[in-house]
């Protein structure tokens, strides 16, 4: 009877030099070498062997008992390098290791399919999956002689006491050495992120936050309703419609006739990151339609995306709601009562639509979005069979043909909002868009944007000689911006935050009279507001964003990854929370101004979280108040 000891022991050195190794491409290719980052990967490396050790504990007493032992190890280790080569791959589109919350993904793996598929095609697939076995079978060949002496049962006793001691040693240093950073690839393996992830999205119990809903309070715009039923719902505000002709310099025309409602397109485009766009001053000239357009309409310099997920943007931009610094809304609160531009509009006499080239359904967008206000929701489902796809759904040319085909059956006024999907990971797109520029992601990324740029230049051409377009308002934005790498390097750490979220919005249209661009500060819950007030409409609802028509408040964007980041930026300075431990502060805050910077956000943050808990954004009875 052969012994597989000697095995195990090879087992344990790859096991840590493939998880080290995988945390060095990181260190090499993303961070600055200094004596910072290199004593964050040493702790790393440390929870690695301390990784190791339990692993190896345990299959110390497994191998006592299972048969097959050399198949049980290298199945063993197959699947750690393939943990590696998926987690490697969602941080190049995320910026973290894979947490726990993807696990929800395996039940739409349809979706993520193409992104599948072009990972295992990559060079990344070869160095962190199949290198790896094949090394270390051919040293697992090499040994095989030494495993006809059996050791004893006092030797492996003895090798569990060592990696018992060795995981200890490594454990306690690690921990004390440094607070966790659980959001830092460089110094938390993949395995202690997947683990502690789960509990960073729990739910846990807030108390009603008194001071900072005050402080919440202040910074909304309108008047507190007299209606009695609002009393336990501290945001709902009534407001009369803010828009005038003085606005933007005179360049928009304000809906003044009572029996013209202006048309609403809501065009949110993937990933379309701010600091990749010409007029946002990017580095690469590959938005040429973008551009040219912002020269017809009202170009928004410092707007941001409130989360980091499609999801996110959702309850942002259609319901005026602050993203959870937590566990997501549509996976935590679907089913309470929210009041949302919608269901707004529907009430004004506007039908509603929502077109989408991929699966509505996933993240529970589809659910959301019928049960707040989207009459008529149209995705993969509703496309011919023959479409043109790439990546994730049907391509964006073809989702614009199939939006002007939609509208033009929609009965004035309509609001829709048509969301796009190709400049998604695996970044797939025709060869004629190339640019030429290389074969990292970020090129991919840069090449399927300029396509997606080209489709929505082409949609705007097709929609100017349609009937609707001089009685309709277009305004253009992103879901997101993009965490992958940034052809534009970020000198610290408020450039670092507008590489991740700073997106386009541009309002475009029949009524826009002229150009203009606009330096205030704003984010993804101000459109909802904005919206209403170009109508001409009066409103009460609960929305925590502030139109860009208010002229008295102070503008400011806030932006959120939760464990990674928050940030509150204005004209005047910035404040931004690393990693829930450092503080940044920006341009002219000192003193009291920084604190009061600070106590807003966490003001923003805890409010949301406690209206969430206690389903008192809007009342749930469905009746009609506006």
């Amino acid at each position: 009877m052969k012994d597989y000891y000697y095995s195990l022991l090879v087992f344990s050195v790859f096991m840590v030099i493939v998880t080290t190794g995988s945390r060095l491409i990181i260190l090499i290719r993303d961070y600055p070498i200094n004596f910072m980052t290199m004593k964050n990967f040493t702790v790393g490396f440390f929870y690695d062997l301390m990784n190791m050790s339990i692993i190896s504990i345990i299959l110390c007493i497994v191998l006592m008992v299972f048969k097959n032992k050399s198949f049980l190890l290298n199945i063993v280790f197959g699947f750690i390098c393939l943990l590696l080569f998926l987690d490697y791959n969602y941080y190049l589109q995320f910026g973290t290791h894979l947490p726990y919350k993807s696990i929800y993904y395996i039940s739409n793996i349809e979706n993520l399919q193409s992104s599948i598929i072009s990972s295992f095609f990559s060079l990344n697939f070869v160095l962190i999956f199949l290198l790896p076995i094949i090394v270390i079978n051919f040293f697992m060949k090499k040994i095989s002689s030494l495993n006809k002496y059996l050791i004893s049962s006092k030797k492996k006793f003895l090798l569990i006491i060592s990696y018992f001691t060795i995981g200890s040693i490594s454990g306690s240093y690690s921990n004390s050495a440094l607070d966790k950073n659980i959001n830092d690839p460089v110094t938390i393996p993949f395995i202690n992120y997947f683990i502690w992830s789960e509990k960073a999205t729990e739910l846990k119990e807030v108390s009603m936050p008194i001071e900072e809903i005050k402080l919440v309070e202040n910074n909304l715009s309108g008047s507190k309703s007299n209606i009695r039923e609002f009393d336990p719902y501290p945001l709902i505000r009534v407001n009369d419609s803010k828009c005038s002709d003085k606005n933007f310099n005179q360049k928009i025309n304000c809906n003044n006739n009572s029996k013209i409602n202006w048309n609403i397109i809501l065009i949110l485009m993937e990933s379309f990151r701010a600091t990749d766009i010409g007029v946002y001053s990017s580095l690469h000239s590959i938005t040429p339609r973008f551009d040219k357009l912002s020269k017809e309409g009202i170009l928004f310099r410092n707007f941001f995306a409130n989360g980091h997920q499609t999801k996110h943007a959702d309850v942002a931009i259609y319901c005026s709601i602050m993203p959870n610094y937590g566990g997501a809304i549509m996976d935590h609160f679907p089913t309470n009562s929210f009041y949302c531009l919608p269901e707004f509009l529907k009430e004004q006499g506007y039908s509603t639509s929502w077109i989408h080239a991929s699966d509505s359904s996933f993240d529970g967008q589809a659910l959301f979005l019928l049960r707040n206000g989207f009459d008529k929701i149209i995705d993969r489902n509703d496309f011919r069979k023959n479409a043109e796809k790439l990546g994730w759904g049907f391509t964006d040319k073809e989702l614009f043909n199939k939006a002007i085909e939609e509208i033009r059956k929609e009965k004035q006024p309509f609001f829709t909002s048509i969301v796009t999907i190709t400049n998604h990971h695996p970044f797939e797109v025709y060869q004629d868009y190339d640019l030429n520029l290389g074969n990292r992601e970020v090129h991919k990324f840069m090449n399927t944007l300029h396509y997606s740029d080209e489709q929505l230049g082409v949609f705007i051409e097709k929609a100017k000689k349609e009937k609707w377009y001089d009685n309709t308002i277009i305004l253009i934005t992103s879901d997101t911006s993009w965490h992958g790498e940034s052809i534009k390097k970020a000198n610290n750490y408020e450039d670092f935050i507008r590489i991740r979220s700073q997106i386009p919005l541009l309002i475009i249209g029949g009524p826009i009279n002229n150009s203009t661009v606009v330096e205030r500060f704003g984010s993804q819950i101000d459109i909802a507001p904005t919206v209403t007030d170009m109508l001409n409409l009066s409103r009460t609802t609960p929305w925590m964003g502030v139109s860009f028509f208010e002229k008295h408040l102070n503008s400011f964007a806030f932006t959120n990854r939760p464990g990674m980041y928050w940030s509150i930026m204005t004209a005047k300075g910035s404040f931004h929370l690393e990693n829930d431990k450092i503080n940044h502060f920006f341009g002219d805050l000192v003193g009291e101004s920084q604190n009061e910077y600070e106590k807003f956000g966490r003001a923003l943050i805890k409010t949301s979280k406690w209206l969430l808990q206690e389903n008192l954004y809007w009342p749930t009875n469905n009746v009609k108040y506006n």
